[in-house]
Order: C-alpha cells, then structure tokens, then sequence
C-alpha cells in the first residue's frame, strides 16, 4: 500500500542528493576571504574573515523539490486512506495539519477524514500528532512547503571554526589564531592596528550550509535536516500502514 507515496519519497531522496552535490561544489569555489582592509578613518588595518558568496539558487530549486515530494508523499497517502476507508476524496482532501489539536479534530470531523474511523482517527491525532505543539517536524515540513510557494529557500554558508590563521604586521608582532569559532553574519575582525598587516597562513575552515533565521529548521544544517525529515515521513506511511492492517482495513 501506499506505492506512490514511497515513489514520492524516493524522488525526494534524489533531490537530496542533489542538493548535496550542489553544496559540495559550492563549497570547493572561493565563496569567502580572509584578507587585509584598511580604515580609512582610523587609519589602522584590520585582519578579517567575511563570506563573500551567496549559496548557489540551484540549492534552492533541490530543497524545495525535496520538501515538496515529501509533503505531497502525506497528501497521497492521505487520499488512498480515505479510498479504503469507503470515502470518495475530493480537490481538498490533504494530510491535515492544524494549530491545535482541537483544531485539528475539528478540521477531521469536518472533512473526508472522517471517514477514516474513530481508530484511525485517534491514531491520527493522538500518535502522529500533526498539530502545533504536536509533532513539530512534521509541522516544520508543512510550513517548508508554503515557504518554497511564495519565497525561494536559500540557506546560507556558515564558517563554524577558523583554525590556525596566522598574521604579522611590519613591526615584527605575530598574530596566531590557533582556533576562532565564527558567529553570527560569517564576519570577524581579527586584528586591529596600526601597522601593516600581511596574512602568512590562511588556516582551515570548518563549513556548514544551514537553514537561514525565522525560517523552519533555522540554523540547523540542511542535508541532515532534510534526510531526518525524509525518514520522519517514512516511518509516518508505514506507521500509518501497520494501524490499516492492524485496524482489519487493509
């Protein structure tokens, strides 16, 4: 049961490779600078990391296809579960998401779901629980998806850790930066003076693609987001498989 939804999940999957190629070439070009700028008025030289590069749109394209198929997985399978359960679907009939559980029974006594029976039903609500506060990933899958409908999801590059950054100025003074965690904005001041600077080793970088702020899933890296919402959906199509079989309706 639920062959297309699986299709679904599959084709997700390819996505997700994807996406993860497009990110690892992106990561082999020159998408950041450690390098010298001068202050004009203060007149002091200043050694810093900034990311220069936005991630490429075509990672946009991956996730959103992704997070669609996914999404569209639950839909299927929603439609092929009010068939068996004797109901006719209609353009409406989806995987319900709601903000409350109230809502969310409310939403299912008022639509085809019904149909589904009280045991379904009560699985529905009170195990797989699709409803703010509920199961937030799921939710979080949901709000992905009417994201990529209106806005492209762009996550952006974070440089975790800088390690072994060297400098020295023309006055002898060493600079070593043995470890230097980067913040917020992907921008640091290194050093500040007077003398002129010159970088002797521009050091490793630790990289990760993450979800941008006030999006679902913000600042988490986005492959392995992406693949544990892919198992996430699953392990919900075969949970809901098992409650079928187990309920006699299958």
């Amino acid at each position: 049961m639920f062959e297309d939804s699986k299709l679904k999940l599959e084709r997700a999957n390819k996505h997700i490779f994807d996406l993860n190629n497009i990110l690892s070439g992106f990561l082999e070009t020159d998408f950041y600078r450690i390098g010298i700028d001068h202050d004009t008025e203060s007149r002091t030289n200043k050694l810093i990391f900034e990311v220069t590069k936005l991630v490429p749109i075509d990672a946009a394209m991956a996730i959103g296809d992704a997070v669609h198929n996914m999404r569209t997985a639950l839909d299927i399978m929603a439609v092929n579960m009010v068939k068996k359960c004797g109901g006719t679907p209609n353009d409406w009939t989806r995987f319900p998401f709601f903000s409350s559980r109230d809502k969310l029974v409310n939403g299912i006594n008022g639509g085809e779901m019904q149909h589904l029976g009280p045991t379904i039903i009560s699985f529905l609500v009170d195990t797989i629980k699709p409803y703010t506060g509920g199961n937030a990933a799921l939710c979080d899958l949901h709000r992905l998806d009417i994201m990529d409908k209106h806005q492209s999801i762009i996550p952006t590059a974070c440089a975790t850790t800088i390690f072994d950054v060297k400098a020295s100025d023309d006055r002898r003074n060493t600079f070593d930066f043995r470890r230097v965690t980067v913040g917020e904005g992907g921008k640091l001041n290194l050093v500040q003076t007077g003398s002129d600077l010159k970088v002797t080793s521009y050091g490793k970088l630790t990289i990760d693609i993450r979800f941008v702020r006030n999006q679902p899933f913000e600042n988490q890296s986005v492959v392995p987001a992406l693949h544990g919402l892919s198992q996430l959906v699953s392990s919900t199509v075969q949970a809901f498989e098992k409650a079928l079989l187990d309920a006699g309706i299958i």
